[in-house]
């Protein structure tokens, strides 16, 4: 059944250019694709990928009466709505899909909200003459590009009947792709290759139709000869294609990229798409106070480990803080939003360039409180501007790094001595209890609680059961139950990284069970996105008690790394999940609160053994696929093998019997009597046995059971009498095999047969 509905599909849905001239197309689009995804512009660049699904539908659109005007706005509308639910990643997976339409809604909320965040933040940089490494832009124009170029080679091919027009503008695409990105030319080989076969392809198809127009008769052998000619001139043009670059095209590319126009534009690109031919993340270099990130992710603390004692205990900045510190509070110096599975890396950036004493463009919360303090850098030379909490004003220019639009990531400026004005929540507890998650913005949520699949599902129970949501009805008491069970693990730098493979989390939690700050706090805050808590994790040093003089005196040793966990209404809070740090008490820190239903959580606070692997869980929709299955098989069983009763077995037989007769080229006329049928069928196998395939069958054993078959058939027809069907349904049986083979041999026989028509002509 399945075989004669792709049979008739293959037959109706079939192009008049005929389906290789489409695959051909598929295949020229697939290796331009290949080759822009090769470069690795940009990490969205898979977006491109999305233009097979303009060609498919372009070539439908060639095949209906619409006018160039209207097919085209739809081809440009589904351009612009595909690459946008491409690049948002507005599609949800299998699991947000079976969970209802809530979790759907506030998926797509989210991502659409942090693809806006990501486009503003790149319009503001842009409009302000600044420079941005967000990457979401330059992956939308390529992917519509890709798109109008898929769609435009269909249009020409099999609309205007101009395949060079479609396949030029490609050739021109894949030219400056590989000008600029510097790749192999084994695709540009391929593409002139298979463009000089799809132009013979569909200029044989243009002959053929006026042929057919004309009433001109014309071989099948010319199609043969053609593919054959063109594979030749293909295979010449393929090596042209390797001599080609030989060429020296300096002085051309002189005469074009030395013009000042060039020199401009290619500035304001450079601005514009900074992360622009970085396919990976930003690769930043390493500094005390953890102002790294790479594309796989570390821990932005493991500088800490094997180093001697006399190294930790450099001094590395003295500060001084007006009024002094609120309480126990933390230098920051960067925050990262990207878990790996291996470790912390950090996202896309647009840099604004703030002049000395401009307050920054921070939004505004409550329970804030402003420091001022002065820094003196003594280690080396550091670009990272380090404050208490969240820096304000600076008394020099810096670069500032936004994610987006208003979420600030880190400050750099030049110079070892520098003056901030800096907020830090202080907001009390019962405040913070008062926030939900449903008022966070999209775009936070969307960026803050994305997980990699890497993470093993036993991380998660872990983060349930410590943090119920059942027991602790506010994300501030699940925030807090994390980090103080978090701080029972014993802290230790005397560790090594987790080995190789081995997720760094689930390490630290279930194997190695201490560790340093890193662990606790890439713990805490994968533990809390799990519980859908919008978390990060920020680095830079533990402020220290000051000395007589106010002044505070940091040491490499002091170098930290906590979880932050944002709030409505009051931004992002400290959180101290590592042992033997004292926790932070800018903020009051009163007691967790509980549901009164569950009145000893105490117990709940201890870690938990080292647990045995658990197996994977396969999702639940897949349990039902045996039992689909069995349905099925069941249904095609009672399809092929109805039940035998003495009324039905004795057609059922018989009908088997047509069925086959018709394989074996047998006329079976709906006037045709049994004893007409059986008669005809007889003289029908006695031909076939003349044949030097079906002589070994013996044949001549078949008549008494086909005899049985259609006697049964008769008198169940036209006899009063209710008989058994048993003697049909065992004839059927035993003869059924050999009428298959025989039904096989037949068409052999036929292939056979027009083979040697076929060589004769």
């Amino acid at each position: 059944m399945i075989l004669k509905v792709i049979s008739w599909a293959w037959r109706r849905f079939q192009p008049a250019e005929g389906w290789l001239s489409v695959f051909l197309i598929l295949s020229i689009t697939s290796v331009v694709l290949f080759q822009v995804t090769m470069v690795k512009w940009v990490p969205e660049g898979s977006v491109v990928w999305a233009s097979l699904l303009g060609l498919l539908l372009a070539l439908v659109l060639t095949k209906r009466p619409l006018g160039w005007l209207s097919a085209w706005s739809i081809l440009l509308a589904y351009g612009l709505v595909f690459t946008t639910l491409w690049l948002a990643r507005l599609y949800p997976p299998m699991d947000t899909l079976i969970a209802g339409w809530s979790p759907v809604a506030g998926h797509i909320r989210q991502n659409w909200g942090l693809f806006l965040d990501r486009f503003g933040g790149w319009l503001t940089a842009v409009l302000d003459g600044g420079s941005s490494r967000e990457t979401i832009v330059f992956a939308f124009g390529l992917g519509l590009i890709a798109w109008l170029l898929a769609v435009y080679a269909a249009w020409s091919t099999f609309r205007q009947r101009r395949p060079l027009a479609g396949l030029m503008a490609m050739g021109l695409a894949l030219a400056v792709n590989g000008y600029y990105g510097d790749v192999t030319l084994e695709p540009v080989a391929l593409f002139i290759g298979l463009a000089a076969l799809l132009a013979a392809v569909v200029h044989f198809a243009d002959l053929e139709r006026s042929w057919g127009s004309k009433g001109i008769d014309y071989s099948n052998e010319i199609r043969l000869d053609l593919l054959v000619n063109s594979a030749g001139i293909a295979l010449i043009l393929l090596a042209l294609a390797y001599l080609v670059p030989t060429v020296n095209w300096d002085t051309l590319s002189r005469l074009v990229l030395n013009r000042p126009a060039v020199h401009q534009a290619e500035e304001m690109f450079s601005r514009a798409f900074a992360g622009v031919r970085q396919p990976d993340l930003e690769q930043l270099r390493v500094e005390p106070g953890g102002d790294a990130g790479t594309t796989a992710g570390e821990l932005p603390r493991n500088y800490l480990l094997g180093q001697p004692p006399e190294l930790l205990e450099t001094v590395v900045m003295t500060a001084t803080v007006a009024g002094g510190s609120p309480g126990i509070t933390h230098w920051r110096g960067i925050s990262y939003d990207i878990y790996t599975g291996r470790g912390w890396a950090l996202s896309a950036e647009r840099v604004e360039t703030v002049s000395a004493n401009q307050t920054l463009s921070i939004p505004a919360y409550e329970g804030q409180i402003a420091l001022d303090q002065t820094i003196d850098w003594a280690f080396g030379d550091s670009t990272t501007r380090y404050t208490l909490g969240y820096p304000l004003q600076f008394d020099q220019a810096v670069s500032v790094y936004w994610r987006g639009q208003d979420d600030m990531s880190r400050v750099r400026g030049k110079g070892n001595h520098y003056s901030a004005r800096s907020s830090i929540a202080v907001a009390p507890s019962d405040q913070l209890r008062q926030a939900n998650l449903a008022a966070v913005p999209p775009a936070i949520m969307a960026r803050y609680t994305t997980l990699p699949e890497s993470i093993p599902e036993r991380v998660h129970e872990l983060a349930r059961e410590v943090a119920d949501p059942q027991i602790y009805l506010s994300p501030y008491d699940q925030a807090k139950a994390l980090e103080r069970f978090l701080r029972q693990y014993p802290y230790s730098l005397e560790v090594e990284l987790p080995p190789a493979g081995a997720e760094p989390v689930d390490y630290f939690l279930f194997d190695l069970q201490s560790g340093y700050c890193d662990y606790y706090a890439s713990a805490m805050v994968i533990m809390a996105r799990g519980l859908g808590l919008p978390a990060r994790l920020a680095a830079g040093f533990l402020a220290q008690p000051a000395g007589e003089d106010g002044v505070q005196t940091i040491r490499q040793i002091d170098g930290h790394s906590w979880a932050e966990i944002y709030f409505t209404g009051y931004g992002w809070v400290e959180f101290e999940p590592t042992a033997t740090f004292p926790v932070s008490s800018a903020f009051d820190s009163s007691p967790i609160e509980a549901s009164p239903s569950n009145e000893n959580i105490e117990g709940q606070f201890s870690p938990p053994p080292i647990p045995e692997k658990t197996p994977a869980r396969w999702p639940r929709i897949l349990l039902f696929v045996p039992l689909v299955l069995i349905i099925a098989g069941w249904y095609y069983w009672r399809r092929r093998n109805p039940r035998l009763t003495k009324e039905d077995g004795t057609i059922w037989a018989y009908h088997r019997l047509l069925h086959r007769a018709k394989q074996l080229d047998q006329p079976t006329p709906l006037s045709q009597t049994p004893r007409e049928f059986e008669a005809a069928l007889f003289g029908r196998l006695e031909t076939m046995e003349e044949g030097s395939l079906a002589r070994h069958l013996n044949l001549a054993k078949l008549f008494p059971d086909i005899k049985q078959v259609t006697a049964s058939f008769e008198t169940h027809q036209y006899s009063r009498q209710k008989l058994d069907s048993s003697p049909a349904v065992d004839s059927w049986r035993r003869i059924r095999g050999r009428l298959w083979l025989l039904s096989l041999v037949n068409r052999l026989s036929q292939m056979i047969a027009r083979t040697k028509t076929g060589t004769e002509t």
